[in-house]
């Protein structure tokens, strides 16, 4: 026989003596109530625990009962099962007082039998247990498991001859799960729905804030184009872009320099040879004065020691430099071209100036683009540039007067009249990008230097760089612009310079 078996056969034998006592689940009137009121049900709570755990002396003091108890190391004392009542609070509790276990299996099984026997109490319908108290020494491993607890109980239900009497008992199926205990295991089924449901709420809640953090993204996103829309920052323009344009204006300028050099030879100097210097000019004084040539020093005229640039390699330098001043001081310097001899330039300069010390750069950048703008709608770009022409030419007959004699002009054949056309289109257009266009790179300003200055390598490169001297001193004169971006790191605070391109200069290496 099983020792389940066997445990079950006991507990049938003890449940028989156990019936005359009385049942703690038997309904007692409430002394302190009249006997028209209704009888209270007791709450019945079982202590269980090791045998020695004091059980039965925790019973007693909680009752004010003088029961045996067991001394340590004595054995178990608490053979049946027995209840205590007490009143707490209005209420009746009845505790119940258990065998205690040994650790050995064939006893713990013997206990839980009992147990299970004694909570079937087969005379009345018993109520449920209000609870459980478990006692174990402190600091001493528990010798029972819940769970094993429960394995015990469904072997007597399963195997037991108790299972007969269970489904022979009027009560309910559900009634019978909470005597047996069985409720007190967990399905893990149930578990694994409840996390399912958790994550599922969490999900639900995240899904929520992402959708509410997309919302957001989309408004931020709607707001920047706004702002775009509003500032009108279509800005594609990239630096390289602007030196690529840069490098075709300044090939315009030494062509035509080499086109005219060639023309004022051709037509000047009869019988032009490799020896006639700028020193052979008419008036060189004047010629000197208007090169900056200072004693002893370089200019585009000679060389300290007197050697004298060779006429027509002075009239290409010469006329790229005029040109690149020209342009320069009639389109690039002036707020817009249409303002470069009028006080209105000054008066918007200044007010432009007002806005960048009090408004963001790009705010003021965008200002600067649509004033620019707006003055081109109030302009005659054909007629302005045509203006540019002749001052150019204006510039160029003065040179050749001074070199060959007062009366003495330039006459520009079709081609090269044609040629100045085009180049002073081309720097229009380009300082249209650069006022008009650019916004957010900041603002730029082409860059010429005057003639015979100290060579500066950072913003400065030789036209006929060699590698193998060192740095040249003496910037003579300027044959191909440069370009310099302007920009505050913060408003209101000092511009950062920038060099995006170099000018082109011709040095005291021209004379070898």
């Amino acid at each position: 026989m099983s020792d389940v078996a066997t445990a079950n056969q006991e507990s049938l034998n003890a449940t028989h003596d156990e019936q005359v006592a009385p049942d703690p689940y038997t309904d007692t009137p409430d002394p302190t109530s009249s006997p028209s009121k209704t009888r209270q049900h007791p709450m019945i709570v079982l202590i269980m625990g090791p045998a020695g755990s004091g059980k039965s002396s925790l019973i007693n003091a909680v009752c004010e009962e003088h029961a045996d108890v067991a001394a340590p190391g004595s054995g178990p004392r608490t053979t049946k099962f027995r209840f205590h009542e007490l009143r707490l609070a209005d209420h009746l509790v009845r505790l119940v007082d258990s065998p205690g276990f040994d650790g050995s299996p064939s006893n713990s099984r013997r206990v839980l039998s009992k147990l299970v026997f004694y909570l079937m109490n087969f005379q009345h319908s018993p109520r449920r247990l209000s609870g459980i108290i478990y006692l174990h020494p402190e600091a001493t491993p528990d010798h029972l498991r819940i769970g094993d607890i429960n394995e015990y109980i469904d072997g007597i239900f399963n195997h037991g001859p108790g299972r007969s009497s269970l489904q022979q008992s009027p009560r309910s199926r559900r009634r019978g799960n909470h005597t047996t205990g069985r409720s007190t295991r967990t399905d893990p089924t149930e578990v694994i729905h409840e996390r399912t449901q958790q994550l599922e709420r969490a999900l639900s809640e995240q899904e929520t804030e992402v959708k509410s953090l997309r919302v957001q993204l989309e408004q931020t996103q709607l707001d920047y184009a706004s702002l775009r829309s509003e500032l009108q920052l279509k800005d594609n323009t990239e630096p390289s872009k602007l030196v690529r344009s840069l490098e075709v204006l300044n090939r315009s300028i030494e062509d035509f320099g080499r086109h005219v050099a060639e023309h004022i030879v051709d037509q000047r100097i009869s019988h032009y040879t490799d020896d006639h210097t700028a020193l052979k000019a008419s008036n060189l004084s004047e010629l000197k004065a208007m090169f900056h040539q200072s004693e002893g020093g370089f200019s585009l005229i000679m060389s300290p020691t007197g050697e004298g640039m060779q006429t027509e390699d002075f009239f290409d330098l010469a006329v790229r430099s005029i040109v690149c001043h020209r342009i320069h001081q009639d389109i690039f310097l002036p707020f817009h071209p249409n303002l470069a001899n009028s006080p209105s330039n000054l008066f918007i300069q200044k007010l432009y100036g007002a806005i960048q010390k009090q408004e963001h750069p790009t705010i003021a950048f965008r200002w600067r683009a649509n004033a620019f703008l707006g003055l081109c709608e109030d302009c005659n770009p054909e007629k302005v540039r045509k203006l540019i022409q002749q001052s150019t030419i204006e510039s160029l007959n003065n040179l050749v007067s001074k070199f060959f004699d007062d009366q003495a002009t330039v006459l520009l054949e079709a081609g090269l009249e044609e040629e100045l056309e085009a180049l002073v289109a081309l720097a229009w257009n380009w300082n249209h990008t650069l006022k008009g266009d650019v916004v957010v790179l900041g603002d730029f300003q082409p860059t010429v230097f005057e003639h015979a200055v100290p060579f500066d390598n950072n913003q400065m490169a030789d036209f006929e760089p060699n590698r193998k001297k060192a740095l040249p001193n003496t910037a003579l004169c300027t044959v191909g612009m440069g370009l310099k971006s302007f920009r505050p790191k913060t408003k209101g605070g000092p511009w950062e310079e920038t060099v995006v391109y170099k000018a082109r200069v011709g040095t005291e290496y021209i004379y070898g």
